[in-house]
C-alpha cells in the first residue's frame, strides 16, 4: 500500500470541509422546514377551531330565522281583514 501524499491529504481535508459545510446547510434547511410545519399545524388548529365556532353559530342562527319568519307571517295574517 502506498503512502498518501501531502497533496492527497490536503484534497481529502478540503473535501471533508466541503461535506461538513453542505451538511450544516442541510441541517439549517431541515430546521426551517420543521419551523414551517409547526406554523402550519398551529394555523390548521386555529382554523379548525374557527370552523367549529361557525358551526355552533349556525345552529343558533337557524332557530332565530325560524322565529322571525313565524313572527312576520303572524303579523301578515293578522293584518288581513276578516281573518
Amino acid at each position: 500500500m502506498s503512502r498518501l501524499k501531502t497533496d492527497d491529504i490536503s484534497q481529502l481535508i478540503i473535501g471533508q470541509s466541503n461535506i461538513n459545510g453542505r451538511i450544516g446547510r442541510l441541517e439549517e434547511k431541515v430546521k426551517n422546514i420543521d419551523d414551517t410545519v409547526k406554523e402550519i399545524k398551529e394555523t390548521q388548529k386555529a382554523l379548525v377551531s374557527d370552523v367549529a365556532d361557525l358551526k355552533g353559530s349556525k345552529s343558533l342562527i337557524m332557530p332565530i330565522v325560524v322565529a322571525v319568519t313565524a313572527s312576520i307571517l303572524t303579523l301578515v295574517i293578522r293584518a288581513i281583514p276578516g281573518v
